[in-house]
């Protein structure tokens, strides 16, 4: 369920030192000098554990930093006209994901299809994840978004003295209008590409590098991941229909299926995907998809798909937001 609400990301945190020693009563503890904890004042607890040189980042800036972001790069000033459309965080808080969006830039593709641009501002509290501020696009009908990680957007920060770190951001209206002819373009390429009902379910796998089944298994943890396979391949053959019904035979409905699939990730045991890194995997893989279109004027779909792709294990764990990387430019 979408979240509009910035409170639950809000909490005050700060940076306290950590001490180990003190087994006896008497002793006296010793500071850890290379660490430090950062906790939510709030409960008490700590959200993370960080090097002594961290530049802590409160939710509460990166989201100020924001919409400073959104103004440049929607190239207005009233900042009432900025939503936040979607907060998510996991149940303790130590990072967050807030997308903003501005309604007065839709995009229409097909004279039906409705998008709508938006920032996600990424920020974390034990240095699993660096502030960054990407670029997206989120169906109005249904909410379905895609990542273009590639358009993340540069920045760096200016300190003066015991002044507030200064965050100046090389983007502006230009880079969302190269995106949005982009990703126009792209969306009419994957709606002229017809695809074969057999190649569907192949797509859909090879563009969010989901995982393989396991031919002859011999042990109970390939027996297990191929389970996971078998859920998989029947809650994405659900929403393949779906969107085949709504828009043909093509991989455009497949791409608003991955999408879909991506902004709302099934609950399967040994299924641990976040709606970013699959979101970002979409986008790569639509631009990825349309470029070798365009490059040789069609795509042999069963070369395509046999070429080599290394899967991702079924167990493997979150894979922390692909592309999560510092974009602060030097």
């Amino acid at each position: 369920m979408r979240k509009t609400t910035l409170e639950e990301v809000l909490f005050p945190v700060e940076l306290r030192p950590l001490y180990y020693g003190a087994r006896e009563v008497a002793a006296r503890p010793l500071v850890v000098h290379s660490h430090r904890a950062v906790v939510n004042k709030a409960t008490e607890e700590p959200v993370g554990i960080v090097g002594s040189a961290y530049r802590l980042i409160t939710n509460e800036e990166a989201v100020r930093y924001g919409r400073q972001c959104c103004r440049q790069l929607f190239d207005v000033t009233d900042e009432e006209a900025l939503e936040i459309f979607n907060v998510y965080a996991p149940p303790r808080g130590w990072f967050c994901q807030v997308d903003m969006i501005h309604k007065g830039f839709e995009l229409n593709i097909f004279k039906e299809e409705v998008y709508l641009p938006f920032v996600r501002v990424t920020n974390s509290y034990n240095a699993s994840r660096a502030l960054r501020f990407d670029i997206g696009y989120c169906r109005k009908l249904c909410l379905n978004g895609v990542i273009f990680e590639k358009a993340a957007i540069q920045f760096k920060f200016s300190h003066s003295g015991s002044v507030a770190p200064r965050i100046d951001f090389r983007t502006g209206k230009d880079q969302l209008d190269k995106i949005r002819k982009s990703f126009a373009s792209a969306a009419d390429k994957l709606f002229q590409f017809k695809l074969p009902r057999e190649y569907e379910l192949s797509l859909f796998f090879r563009a969010l590098n989901l995982p393989k089944r396991v031919v002859n298994q011999t042990s109970r943890a390939e027996e297990k991941r191929n389970e996971l396979v078998t859920a998989l391949e029947k809650h994405a053959a659900v929403i393949l229909d779906r969107y085949r019904s709504q828009l043909g035979d093509n991989t455009y409905a497949v791409f608003n299926a991955i999408t879909d699939f991506a902004s709302h990730p099934p609950e399967f045991r040994n299924f641990h995907r976040t709606p970013h890194a699959m979101q970002v995997r979409a986008g790569t893989w639509a631009h990825d998809f349309t470029d070798a279109i365009a490059k040789n004027g069609s795509l042999e779909l069963q070369k395509y798909l046999q070429a080599d792709d290394e899967a991702v294990p079924a167990s493997a764990g979150d894979d922390k937001d692909a592309g999560a990387g510092l974009t602060e430019a030097s």
